[in-house]
């Protein structure tokens, strides 16, 4: 399943809007820059798998990485590596489970969209209270 750009790009260019407005109306520049920072960031991370087509990764994942690395880099640095270590965990623990279940064979794709977005909600939950 892909992560068309229509989504992904909208959900980005929203993020940033709202995001900057957030700014404007707390007066906090800094939160703005670090979730541009932390959007970059792990954008910037999740290319190398992209790039290595050999894992499956597509550009929608990378372009869904950036729009959560914002948000969650509007937490703070910490968020940012709760989100990405919460990302791979679930994403290790679901695979292997759909493997011995015979449900995927080695070489599959598996998507890779839906924990990035579990991670991003550990991490918001986890940072928030």
């Amino acid at each position: 399943m892909r992560l068309p750009d229509t989504l992904t790009v909208t959900a980005c260019v929203g993020s940033l809007g709202l995001l900057g407005i957030a700014a404007i109306a707390t007066g906090s520049a800094f939160h703005l820059g670090r979730a541009i920072v932390g959007g970059v960031g792990l954008g910037a991370l999740y290319l190398v798998p992209i790039l290595w087509s050999a894992m499956g990764m597509g550009r929608g994942d990378g372009m869904l990485a950036v729009v959560v690395g914002m948000n969650v880099g509007w937490l703070g640095l910490d968020a940012l590596v709760t989100s990405t270590l919460a990302t791979a965990a679930i994403a290790a623990a679901c695979t292997l489970t759909m493997l011995a279940s015979g449900r995927v064979r080695r070489g599959d794709h598996v998507a890779v969209g839906p924990f990035i977005l579990l991670g991003a909600l550990a991490a918001i939950h986890w940072h928030s209270t």
